[in-house]
């Protein structure tokens, strides 16, 4: 039977390639496209993935977009594995892009930190 990390860092990694947040070497500081620092955390030994740092009330995030730092300092993306409900977590760092489509509109924390970002890059970025 496989174990609890390597059955859900299977999906993260994933979607992770897609939106080009999960490199197989620590990740720099800032975004590529905006140049807002991220915080790094690693899934395994290899690979990284480049999370905002600021935590949520896991129920301000959409369900497929849910990451927790396990006790080893790796972080895990909920699989409906039975958080507490009361659990906060972290969320890709694409999600608030400001250079990105921005998150959906039922989700307002992460709408009102997207539009902070963007009002805070204007004019900017790398």
């Amino acid at each position: 039977m496989e174990d609890f990390q390597g059955a859900l860092a299977k999906e993260p990694f994933t979607r992770a390639m897609e939106c080009g947040a999960l490199q197989k070497k620590a990740l720099g500081p800032n975004c590529d496209r905006c140049g807002l620092p991220w915080a790094r955390f690693p899934i395994d030994a290899h690979y990284w993935v480049a999370l905002d740092g600021h935590e949520v009330s896991m129920w301000d995030v959409p369900e497929n977009e849910r990451w927790f730092v396990g006790s080893d300092g790796y972080v895990v993306k909920d699989a409906g594995m039975g958080m507490p409900a009361d659990a906060d977590c972290l969320f890709a760092h694409g999600i608030v892009c400001p250079l990105g489509d921005g998150p959906d509109h039922s989700y307002p924390i992460l709408l009102e930190l997207y539009q902070e970002y963007r009002r805070s890059t204007r004019g900017f970025g790398p």
